[in-house]
């Protein structure tokens, strides 16, 4: 359809009814301009508000995960504030603090492939507040060719060597770091149904904001990167509180990017493979406990 219309064209013919307002505060720092001297301190911010609305359609049944076939208009609102710090050389403290409210449909049920990402975890009602990040990063150059990395939220402006080793540590949400693209990443900017903001094979550890613990190591080169990144899980699926169980509760990641092309030109082939350690269930094991009425609970273990 987007090859057939255009991009323009294939918007207009969605039928989500789409409202973003978007704000951003402009960076204060005593060397926006020039990335030759690292950049001291950023403040953005957003908010978003994405109303949604579906017809009545015919359902040949109902249940309590289904979608309402009755119509529905819900709608979601999420506000952020995103800090920067240098701290020293190489080293900088990022911290990202959000406002979440509203309803998506059917709370959450009846669609796999949710159609507003935005609030695709959590669905409360009201407004809620969330740290989201807090988190510090270690830059170590090892030397060589230099590139300008461009100012935008939690990324201060720098001039860092291409050949780099580079540590974050701390909250913080595991899709702004593995599984990036930069057509299809962001509901509040592009697409907003969750199997185009992210890898829909990737069950990323996550708390019901979307955002975990972790620490992760980065090697990149010019032409690819490596990264490594281990994050704690939590206790239940999708839960609230994390399972402090390290040893027989985290996920663990591996990423390899290989990047081509030329400047104005670039495409990369990534990798991405996840290991999940929890407290989980098992289908086959809950069957042959009670055949008649499983129950995943049952056969709770870590596995």
């Amino acid at each position: 359809m987007i090859e057939r219309y255009g991009y323009e064209d294939f918007m207009k013919r969605n039928l989500n009814l789409k409202i973003i307002l978007l704000f951003i505060l402009m960076p204060f720092s005593a060397h926006a301009q020039d990335t030759s001297k690292p950049e001291l301190y950023s403040v953005h911010g957003q908010a978003t508000f994405m109303p949604q609305w579906h017809p009545s359609f015919p359902a040949l049944y109902s249940g309590e995960n289904s979608l309402d076939p009755n119509p529905e208009l819900d709608s979601s609102f999420t506000s952020s504030l995103y800090l920067g710090l240098l701290v020293w050389k190489g080293g900088a403290f990022y911290s990202t603090s959000e406002l979440l409210g509203g309803r998506g449909f059917s709370d959450l049920g009846g669609i796999a492939d949710f159609p507003n990402g935005d609030i695709s975890r959590s669905d409360q009602g009201g407004v809620n507040y969330n740290q989201a990040e807090v988190y510090f990063q270690q830059v170590f150059g090892l030397g060589g060719e230099k590139e300008n990395i461009e100012e935008e939220s939690n990324q201060l402006a720098a001039r860092w060597d291409v050949s780099r080793f580079v540590v974050t540590a701390g909250k913080l949400f595991l899709t702004d770091f593995l599984d990036s693209n930069d057509y299809a990443h962001d509901p509040r900017t592009e697409f907003m149904n969750l199997g185009l903001v992210d890898n829909a094979a990737w069950d990323y550890a996550a708390n019901i904001y979307g955002d975990t613990w972790a620490v992760m190591a980065e090697l990149n080169q010019k032409h690819w990167a490596l990264r490594l990144c281990s994050a704690m899980v939590t206790d239940t699926a999708i839960g609230e509180n994390f399972d402090g169980n390290i040893g027989q509760a985290r996920e663990d990641n591996a990423e390899a990017e290989c990047r081509y092309g030329d400047e104005g030109n670039v495409g990369k082939i990534s990798l991405l493979g996840y290991v999940n350690h929890a407290h989980m269930g098992n289908y086959q094991e809950s069957l042959q406990l009670n055949p008649s009425h499983p129950d995943i609970i049952q056969s709770r273990e870590y596995r």
